[in-house]
Protein backbone atom coordinates (compact mmCIF):
# COMPACT_ATOMS: atom_id res chain seq x y z
CA UNK A 1 0.00 0.00 0.00
CA UNK A 2 1.34 3.44 -0.92
CA UNK A 3 2.64 5.17 2.24
CA UNK A 4 1.05 8.51 1.33
CA UNK A 5 -2.31 6.81 0.79
CA UNK A 6 -1.96 4.98 4.12
CA UNK A 7 -1.30 8.25 5.96
CA UNK A 8 -4.29 9.88 4.26
CA UNK A 9 -6.49 6.88 5.09
CA UNK A 10 -5.43 6.89 8.76
CA UNK A 11 -6.08 10.63 9.12
CA UNK A 12 -9.47 10.29 7.41
CA UNK A 13 -10.42 7.32 9.60
CA UNK A 14 -9.40 9.18 12.76
CA UNK A 15 -11.43 12.22 11.69
CA UNK A 16 -14.59 10.25 10.93
CA UNK A 17 -14.39 8.11 14.06
CA UNK A 18 -13.68 11.04 16.38
CA UNK A 19 -16.60 13.00 14.89
CA UNK A 20 -18.91 9.97 15.21
CA UNK A 21 -17.95 9.37 18.84
CA UNK A 22 -18.40 13.06 19.66
CA UNK A 23 -21.92 12.81 18.24
CA UNK A 24 -22.58 9.66 20.31
CA UNK A 25 -21.29 11.40 23.44
CA UNK A 26 -23.54 14.41 22.84
CA UNK A 27 -26.55 12.17 22.23
CA UNK A 28 -25.99 10.11 25.39
CA UNK A 29 -25.44 13.10 27.67
CA UNK A 30 -28.33 15.09 26.16
CA UNK A 31 -31.07 12.46 26.14
CA UNK A 32 -30.16 10.65 29.34
CA UNK A 33 -30.02 13.99 31.14
CA UNK A 34 -26.49 13.48 32.46
CA UNK A 35 -25.20 16.48 34.41
CA UNK A 36 -22.74 15.10 36.97
CA UNK A 37 -19.35 16.67 36.05
CA UNK A 38 -17.34 13.64 37.20
CA UNK A 39 -19.50 11.23 35.19
CA UNK A 40 -19.34 13.46 32.11
CA UNK A 41 -15.53 13.64 32.40
CA UNK A 42 -15.30 9.84 32.63
CA UNK A 43 -17.55 9.50 29.58
CA UNK A 44 -15.36 11.94 27.64
CA UNK A 45 -12.32 9.80 28.41
CA UNK A 46 -14.10 6.55 27.49
CA UNK A 47 -15.50 7.91 24.22
CA UNK A 48 -12.12 9.49 23.43
CA UNK A 49 -10.35 6.14 23.80
CA UNK A 50 -13.04 4.28 21.86
CA UNK A 51 -12.81 6.81 19.02
CA UNK A 52 -9.19 5.91 18.25
CA UNK A 53 -8.95 2.29 19.36
CA UNK A 54 -9.92 0.69 16.03
CA UNK A 55 -7.32 2.55 13.98
CA UNK A 56 -4.63 1.91 16.60
CA UNK A 57 -5.56 -1.78 16.82
CA UNK A 58 -5.56 -2.07 13.01
CA UNK A 59 -2.06 -0.60 12.82
CA UNK A 60 -0.88 -2.86 15.65
CA UNK A 61 -1.92 -6.12 13.95
CA UNK A 62 -0.01 -5.14 10.83
CA UNK A 63 3.18 -5.79 12.82
CA UNK A 64 2.27 -7.98 15.82
CA UNK A 65 0.58 -11.36 16.11
CA UNK A 66 0.09 -12.33 19.74
CA UNK A 67 -2.64 -12.77 22.33
CA UNK A 68 -2.73 -9.08 23.23
CA UNK A 69 -2.82 -7.78 19.66
CA UNK A 70 -5.57 -10.24 18.73
CA UNK A 71 -7.61 -9.42 21.82
CA UNK A 72 -7.27 -5.69 21.23
CA UNK A 73 -8.30 -5.95 17.58
CA UNK A 74 -11.26 -8.26 18.26
CA UNK A 75 -12.54 -5.83 20.90
CA UNK A 76 -11.91 -2.77 18.70
CA UNK A 77 -13.49 -4.24 15.57
CA UNK A 78 -16.50 -5.47 17.55
CA UNK A 79 -16.92 -2.05 19.13
CA UNK A 80 -16.76 -0.48 15.67
CA UNK A 81 -19.80 -2.52 14.67
CA UNK A 82 -21.73 -1.64 17.83
CA UNK A 83 -20.74 2.02 17.42
CA UNK A 84 -22.18 2.02 13.91
CA UNK A 85 -25.56 0.82 15.17
CA UNK A 86 -25.42 3.25 18.10
CA UNK A 87 -24.75 6.00 15.57
CA UNK A 88 -27.84 5.02 13.58
CA UNK A 89 -29.77 4.96 16.85
CA UNK A 90 -28.54 8.47 17.66
CA UNK A 91 -29.73 9.82 14.33
CA UNK A 92 -33.14 8.26 14.94
CA UNK A 93 -33.36 9.75 18.44
CA UNK A 94 -32.56 13.24 17.14
CA UNK A 95 -35.15 12.85 14.36
CA UNK A 96 -37.79 11.88 16.93
CA UNK A 97 -36.71 14.81 19.08
CA UNK A 98 -37.10 17.19 16.13
CA UNK A 99 -40.59 15.86 15.39
CA UNK A 100 -41.66 16.35 19.01
CA UNK A 101 -40.47 19.96 18.90
CA UNK A 102 -42.36 20.68 15.68
CA UNK A 103 -45.62 19.19 16.95
CA UNK A 104 -45.16 20.07 20.65
CA UNK A 105 -45.27 16.42 21.76
CA UNK A 106 -44.05 15.44 25.22
CA UNK A 107 -42.06 12.19 25.45
CA UNK A 108 -39.94 10.50 28.09
CA UNK A 109 -36.64 10.75 26.21
CA UNK A 110 -34.46 8.81 28.66
CA UNK A 111 -36.86 5.90 28.13
CA UNK A 112 -37.02 6.42 24.34
CA UNK A 113 -33.23 6.70 24.07
CA UNK A 114 -32.74 3.62 26.25
CA UNK A 115 -35.14 1.60 24.12
CA UNK A 116 -33.54 2.63 20.81
CA UNK A 117 -29.98 2.10 22.06
CA UNK A 118 -31.08 -1.29 23.39
CA UNK A 119 -32.35 -2.27 19.95
CA UNK A 120 -29.06 -1.08 18.43
CA UNK A 121 -27.14 -3.28 20.87
CA UNK A 122 -29.30 -6.27 19.94
CA UNK A 123 -28.61 -5.57 16.25
CA UNK A 124 -24.89 -5.85 16.98
CA UNK A 125 -25.33 -9.10 18.90
CA UNK A 126 -27.43 -10.51 16.07
CA UNK A 127 -24.72 -9.45 13.61
CA UNK A 128 -22.06 -11.43 15.49
CA UNK A 129 -24.26 -14.54 15.61
CA UNK A 130 -25.24 -14.18 11.96
CA UNK A 131 -21.61 -13.77 10.83
CA UNK A 132 -20.96 -17.26 12.20
CA UNK A 133 -24.00 -18.76 10.47
CA UNK A 134 -22.40 -19.82 7.19
CA UNK A 135 -24.90 -20.97 4.57
CA UNK A 136 -24.40 -22.99 1.41
CA UNK A 137 -25.74 -21.25 -1.69
CA UNK A 138 -26.42 -23.51 -4.68
CA UNK A 139 -26.63 -22.01 -8.16
CA UNK A 140 -27.44 -23.88 -11.36
CA UNK A 141 -25.48 -22.68 -14.37
CA UNK A 142 -25.88 -23.64 -18.02
CA UNK A 143 -22.70 -23.08 -20.03
CA UNK A 144 -22.58 -23.30 -23.84
CA UNK A 145 -20.79 -26.30 -25.35
CA UNK A 146 -20.14 -27.79 -21.94
CA UNK A 147 -18.15 -31.05 -22.31
CA UNK A 148 -19.93 -34.22 -21.25
CA UNK A 149 -17.45 -34.70 -18.40
CA UNK A 150 -18.57 -31.49 -16.67
CA UNK A 151 -22.29 -32.07 -16.96
CA UNK A 152 -23.83 -32.51 -13.49
CA UNK A 153 -20.46 -31.80 -11.87
CA UNK A 154 -20.01 -29.19 -9.12
CA UNK A 155 -17.55 -26.45 -8.25
CA UNK A 156 -17.20 -24.60 -4.95
CA UNK A 157 -16.48 -20.87 -4.97
CA UNK A 158 -15.41 -19.35 -1.66
CA UNK A 159 -14.11 -15.83 -1.19
CA UNK A 160 -13.48 -13.19 1.47
CA UNK A 161 -12.44 -15.39 4.38
CA UNK A 162 -10.09 -12.72 5.79
CA UNK A 163 -8.09 -15.20 7.82
CA UNK A 164 -5.73 -13.58 10.28
CA UNK A 165 -6.32 -12.42 13.83
CA UNK A 166 -10.11 -12.49 14.11
CA UNK A 167 -10.74 -15.51 11.92
CA UNK A 168 -7.95 -17.92 12.77
CA UNK A 169 -6.61 -21.43 12.09
CA UNK A 170 -9.63 -23.08 13.71
CA UNK A 171 -11.86 -21.07 11.39
CA UNK A 172 -9.81 -22.23 8.40
CA UNK A 173 -10.22 -25.85 9.50
CA UNK A 174 -13.97 -25.40 9.89
CA UNK A 175 -14.29 -23.87 6.41
CA UNK A 176 -12.18 -26.59 4.79
CA UNK A 177 -14.29 -29.29 6.44
CA UNK A 178 -17.45 -27.57 5.25
CA UNK A 179 -16.14 -27.50 1.68
CA UNK A 180 -15.05 -31.14 1.80
CA UNK A 181 -18.51 -32.18 3.00
CA UNK A 182 -19.90 -30.73 -0.24
CA UNK A 183 -17.75 -33.20 -2.23
CA UNK A 184 -16.89 -30.74 -5.04
CA UNK A 185 -15.16 -31.75 -8.26
CA UNK A 186 -13.17 -28.51 -8.32
CA UNK A 187 -12.61 -25.68 -5.81
CA UNK A 188 -12.03 -21.97 -6.46
CA UNK A 189 -10.67 -19.71 -3.71
CA UNK A 190 -11.60 -16.24 -4.86
CA UNK A 191 -9.29 -13.84 -3.07
CA UNK A 192 -9.06 -12.29 0.39
CA UNK A 193 -8.17 -15.66 1.81
CA UNK A 194 -6.03 -13.55 4.14
CA UNK A 195 -6.89 -10.35 5.96
CA UNK A 196 -3.55 -8.73 5.13
CA UNK A 197 -2.33 -8.62 8.75
CA UNK A 198 0.57 -10.23 10.57
CA UNK A 199 -0.19 -13.97 10.67
CA UNK A 200 1.20 -17.46 10.10
CA UNK A 201 0.30 -17.59 6.41
CA UNK A 202 1.43 -21.17 5.78
CA UNK A 203 -0.53 -22.52 8.73
CA UNK A 204 -3.73 -20.70 7.72
CA UNK A 205 -3.61 -22.13 4.18
CA UNK A 206 -2.86 -25.75 5.09
CA UNK A 207 -6.44 -26.90 5.88
CA UNK A 208 -7.54 -26.07 2.33
CA UNK A 209 -4.82 -28.25 0.82
CA UNK A 210 -6.45 -31.25 2.50
CA UNK A 211 -9.65 -30.82 0.49
CA UNK A 212 -10.06 -33.71 -1.91
CA UNK A 213 -11.27 -32.22 -5.20
CA UNK A 214 -10.71 -34.43 -8.25
CA UNK A 215 -9.91 -31.54 -10.61
CA UNK A 216 -7.92 -29.48 -8.17
CA UNK A 217 -8.02 -26.29 -6.10
CA UNK A 218 -7.35 -22.88 -7.66
CA UNK A 219 -6.59 -19.55 -5.99
CA UNK A 220 -6.62 -15.91 -7.09
CA UNK A 221 -5.57 -12.83 -5.15
CA UNK A 222 -7.90 -10.28 -3.62
CA UNK A 223 -7.19 -6.74 -2.53
CA UNK A 224 -6.21 -7.84 1.00
CA UNK A 225 -3.37 -9.93 -0.42
CA UNK A 226 -2.18 -6.84 -2.25
CA UNK A 227 -2.00 -4.14 0.43
CA UNK A 228 1.76 -4.53 0.14
CA UNK A 229 3.96 -7.23 -1.34
CA UNK A 230 1.69 -10.07 -2.42
CA UNK A 231 4.57 -12.55 -2.73
CA UNK A 232 4.38 -13.99 0.83
CA UNK A 233 0.68 -14.73 0.38
CA UNK A 234 1.13 -16.35 -3.02
CA UNK A 235 4.08 -18.42 -1.79
CA UNK A 236 2.14 -19.60 1.26
CA UNK A 237 -0.68 -20.83 -0.97
CA UNK A 238 1.71 -22.42 -3.47
CA UNK A 239 3.49 -24.26 -0.65
CA UNK A 240 0.29 -26.19 0.03
CA UNK A 241 0.08 -27.43 -3.55
CA UNK A 242 -2.91 -25.23 -4.41
CA UNK A 243 -2.65 -23.83 -7.94
CA UNK A 244 -2.32 -20.04 -8.05
CA UNK A 245 -3.73 -18.45 -11.21
CA UNK A 246 -1.93 -15.16 -11.78
CA UNK A 247 -3.33 -13.84 -15.07
CA UNK A 248 -3.39 -17.38 -16.42
CA UNK A 249 -5.68 -19.76 -18.27
CA UNK A 250 -5.73 -23.51 -17.72
CA UNK A 251 -7.84 -25.97 -19.68
CA UNK A 252 -9.36 -28.63 -17.45
CA UNK A 253 -11.04 -31.31 -19.55
CA UNK A 254 -12.43 -28.80 -22.02
CA UNK A 255 -13.39 -26.15 -19.42
CA UNK A 256 -11.24 -23.01 -19.54
CA UNK A 257 -10.41 -21.69 -16.05
CA UNK A 258 -9.08 -18.12 -16.07
CA UNK A 259 -7.67 -16.47 -12.96
CA UNK A 260 -6.68 -12.80 -12.82
CA UNK A 261 -4.72 -10.73 -10.32
CA UNK A 262 -6.97 -8.31 -8.43
CA UNK A 263 -4.86 -5.19 -8.83
CA UNK A 264 -4.17 -5.82 -12.52
CA UNK A 265 -7.80 -6.57 -13.31
CA UNK A 266 -9.02 -3.38 -11.63
CA UNK A 267 -7.40 -1.34 -14.38
CA UNK A 268 -9.55 -1.52 -17.50
CA UNK A 269 -6.72 -1.36 -20.05
CA UNK A 270 -4.54 -3.85 -18.18
CA UNK A 271 -7.46 -6.22 -17.71
CA UNK A 272 -8.28 -5.98 -21.41
CA UNK A 273 -4.68 -6.78 -22.37
CA UNK A 274 -4.58 -9.75 -20.00
CA UNK A 275 -7.70 -11.34 -21.47
CA UNK A 276 -6.62 -10.59 -25.04
CA UNK A 277 -3.28 -12.28 -24.36
CA UNK A 278 -4.85 -15.45 -23.01
CA UNK A 279 -6.46 -16.34 -26.35
CA UNK A 280 -9.75 -17.46 -24.86
CA UNK A 281 -11.48 -19.98 -27.11
CA UNK A 282 -15.02 -18.64 -27.55
CA UNK A 283 -16.16 -22.03 -28.81
CA UNK A 284 -15.39 -23.60 -25.44
CA UNK A 285 -16.95 -22.71 -22.07
CA UNK A 286 -14.85 -20.57 -19.75
CA UNK A 287 -14.94 -19.46 -16.13
CA UNK A 288 -13.28 -16.21 -15.08
CA UNK A 289 -12.16 -15.99 -11.46
CA UNK A 290 -12.01 -12.26 -10.66
CA UNK A 291 -12.12 -10.97 -7.11
CA UNK A 292 -13.70 -7.56 -7.75
CA UNK A 293 -16.75 -7.32 -10.06
CA UNK A 294 -15.51 -4.38 -12.12
CA UNK A 295 -15.45 -4.11 -15.95
CA UNK A 296 -18.05 -6.76 -16.66
CA UNK A 297 -18.17 -5.56 -20.26
CA UNK A 298 -14.49 -6.44 -20.80
CA UNK A 299 -15.12 -10.03 -19.74
CA UNK A 300 -18.29 -10.13 -21.85
CA UNK A 301 -16.49 -8.95 -24.97
CA UNK A 302 -13.65 -11.43 -24.39
CA UNK A 303 -16.14 -14.28 -24.68
CA UNK A 304 -16.15 -15.41 -21.04
CA UNK A 305 -19.06 -17.72 -20.19
CA UNK A 306 -19.19 -17.36 -16.40
CA UNK A 307 -17.55 -14.87 -14.05
CA UNK A 308 -17.22 -15.60 -10.33
CA UNK A 309 -16.47 -12.65 -8.05
CA UNK A 310 -16.60 -11.57 -4.41
CA UNK A 311 -15.13 -8.58 -2.57
CA UNK A 312 -18.33 -6.65 -1.87
CA UNK A 313 -19.58 -8.64 1.17
CA UNK A 314 -22.96 -7.42 -0.09
CA UNK A 315 -22.30 -4.42 2.13
CA UNK A 316 -21.85 -6.62 5.25
CA UNK A 317 -23.77 -4.23 7.52
CA UNK A 318 -27.26 -2.74 7.31
CA UNK A 319 -27.60 0.00 4.63
CA UNK A 320 -24.15 -0.53 3.08
CA UNK A 321 -25.59 -2.81 0.39
CA UNK A 322 -27.08 0.28 -1.26
CA UNK A 323 -23.57 1.67 -1.64
CA UNK A 324 -22.21 -1.55 -3.14
CA UNK A 325 -25.18 -1.72 -5.52
CA UNK A 326 -24.33 1.76 -6.80
CA UNK A 327 -20.56 1.21 -7.01
CA UNK A 328 -20.77 -2.14 -8.81
CA UNK A 329 -23.78 -1.21 -10.94
CA UNK A 330 -25.98 -4.04 -9.75
CA UNK A 331 -23.30 -6.72 -9.94
CA UNK A 332 -22.54 -6.48 -6.21
CA UNK A 333 -24.34 -9.69 -5.29
CA UNK A 334 -26.16 -12.63 -6.79
CA UNK A 335 -26.56 -14.32 -10.15
CA UNK A 336 -26.85 -11.83 -13.01
CA UNK A 337 -26.66 -11.95 -16.78
CA UNK A 338 -24.60 -9.29 -18.51
CA UNK A 339 -25.96 -7.78 -21.70
CA UNK A 340 -23.93 -5.98 -24.34
CA UNK A 341 -23.10 -3.18 -24.72
CA UNK A 342 -24.94 -1.35 -21.91
CA UNK A 343 -24.83 -4.20 -19.41
CA UNK A 344 -28.23 -3.71 -17.86
CA UNK A 345 -29.00 -6.25 -15.16
CA UNK A 346 -31.30 -8.93 -16.48
CA UNK A 347 -30.69 -8.10 -20.14
CA UNK A 348 -30.02 -11.06 -22.39
CA UNK A 349 -26.39 -11.85 -23.01
CA UNK A 350 -23.86 -14.65 -22.96
CA UNK A 351 -21.90 -13.78 -19.82
CA UNK A 352 -23.30 -14.98 -16.51
CA UNK A 353 -21.93 -13.29 -13.37
CA UNK A 354 -22.18 -14.50 -9.81
CA UNK A 355 -20.89 -12.22 -7.06
CA UNK A 356 -20.74 -13.84 -3.65
CA UNK A 357 -21.40 -12.07 -0.36
CA UNK A 358 -18.30 -13.84 0.95
CA UNK A 359 -17.67 -16.38 3.69
CA UNK A 360 -16.66 -14.19 6.62
CA UNK A 361 -16.09 -10.52 7.49
CA UNK A 362 -13.67 -7.63 7.48
CA UNK A 363 -13.60 -5.09 10.32
CA UNK A 364 -16.62 -5.68 12.55
CA UNK A 365 -17.14 -9.46 12.89
CA UNK A 366 -20.81 -8.88 12.12
CA UNK A 367 -23.29 -9.32 9.31
CA UNK A 368 -26.67 -7.61 9.34
CA UNK A 369 -28.98 -7.68 6.31
CA UNK A 370 -26.60 -10.02 4.49
CA UNK A 371 -25.63 -13.69 4.83
CA UNK A 372 -22.15 -15.27 4.73
CA UNK A 373 -21.96 -18.03 2.16
CA UNK A 374 -20.08 -20.75 0.35
CA UNK A 375 -21.25 -21.10 -3.25
CA UNK A 376 -21.83 -24.43 -4.99
CA UNK A 377 -21.96 -24.11 -8.78
CA UNK A 378 -23.83 -26.97 -10.45
CA UNK A 379 -23.02 -27.30 -14.14
CA UNK A 380 -25.91 -28.24 -16.44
Amino acid sequence: MNRLFLIFFVILAFTILIAAHWFLFKTVTRFFGLQNPNLILKLKIVFGILSVIFVLASLTIMFLNNFLSRGLYIFASSWLGFAYFFLLASFLIWIIFGITKIFSIQLNFPYIAGLIFGLAFLAGVYGIVNANNLRVKIIDVTLPNLPIYWQDKTAVWISDMHLGQVWNFQTAQRLAQKIQALNPDIVFIGGDLYDGVKADLDKLAKPFAKINAVKGIYFITGNHEEFGDKTPYIEAVKNTGIKVLNNELVNVDGLQIIGVDDRDSNNRDTFQKILDGLNINKQQPSILLKHTPFYIDVAQNAGVSLQLSGHTHEGQLFLFKYITQAVYKGFDFGLKKAGSPRLRVGEAGNLIVYTSSGALTWGPPMRVDTQPEIVVVKFE
